[in-house]
């Protein structure tokens, strides 16, 4: 079925601290096999453990290509330095694939098709010129870094979420795009400020935008050609802001995929049975 990603950081990120699964968008229906929690690593004594997430969904909205279907996997590891110290680090990939394209036809989707997809392998002789190339279908992926700290009265977190869509990405010629994080919680949900957070989100580097092993174009497919979104809304950082339907209703793209944002958030109690939360963002696009 459908369900919501789980609201982290209580609700102040700008994209819910992944720059490429936000909860921008609306759900998409599939079957996905997950952890329910973290669980242990043998042979570490409880000081590693590790969270995983399987699955493929199909992306209903009308599209440039039709019933496309959306691959999704991703592994986590959580290292627990000390009683109040957690480092939490690991990558997830989400791939379009599959489907009828309006100007080539039906696209590779049997189950040969889908385990390239999930090995991130390029195509075989009845694919599509750019997908012989590159991996099949069109991915998505994040390296995701984030560090806890506990005290008495406070809770830290530091978090970095970084892009990729090619080799590139993944070897992190595109060091600098990403979204940096700081999520303070004071562990007083009756106090005037009960959680406060700041991010950054840069995306203008793209592996040397212009240049030949560069020109990332984020969320942008030749191929897929409505890039990633879902019902005209964007699933990753919503910074990424689509292109305006086209007269058939199908959203051609990512309109903007290069900025620089700042956005911070706050929450707390005003008065009896009064509480807010604001969000201010900033970009540069």
């Amino acid at each position: 079925g459908s369900r919501q990603t789980t609201v982290e950081y209580g609700g102040l990120s700008s994209s819910n601290g992944n720059i490429i699964w936000s909860g921008n968008a609306r759900p998409v229906p599939g079957i996905w096999l997950e952890t329910s929690h973290y669980l242990p690593v043998p042979f570490t004594r409880n000081k590693l453990q590790f969270t995983a997430r399987f699955g493929n969904g199909i992306l209903t909205d009308d599209r440039w290509v039709e019933d496309a279907q959306l691959h999704h996997k991703s592994l986590f590891f959580k290292w627990a330095i000390n009683p109040t110290n957690e480092l939490i680090f690991g990558a997830e990939d989400y791939a379009v694939w599959g489907g009828t394209s309006r100007s080539l036809g039906p696209l590779p989707k049997d189950f040969n098709d889908f385990l390239r997809v999930v090995g991130g392998l390029s195509g075989d002789g009845n694919s599509p010129e750019g997908d012989e190339i590159n991996s099949l279908g069109n991915h998505v992926g994040a390296y995701r870094l984030e560090w806890r700290k506990k005290w008495e009265h406070l809770n830290l977190n530091l978090y970095w979420s970084h892009p990729f869509e090619d080799r590139s990405g993944r070897e992190l010629n595109n060091i600098e795009d990403g979204l940096w994080g700081i999520f303070l919680d004071f562990k007083k949900p009756e106090s005037f400020v009960h959680q406060v957070l700041f991010e950054f989100t840069y995306t203008k580097d793209q592996s040397g935008k212009g240049q030949i092993d560069g020109f990332d174009d984020f969320f942008n497919n030749t191929i897929y050609r409505s890039g990633f979104t879902f019902f005209g809304r964007t699933l990753g950082s919503p910074f990424f802001t689509p292109a305006e339907k086209d007269e058939n209703g199908i959203t051609p793209g990512v309109q903007n995929n290069s900025s620089i944002a700042w956005h911070t958030g706050a929450k707390g109690k005003l008065a009896q049975n009064l509480y807010y939360k604001t969000l201010h963002s900033l970009s540069f696009n």
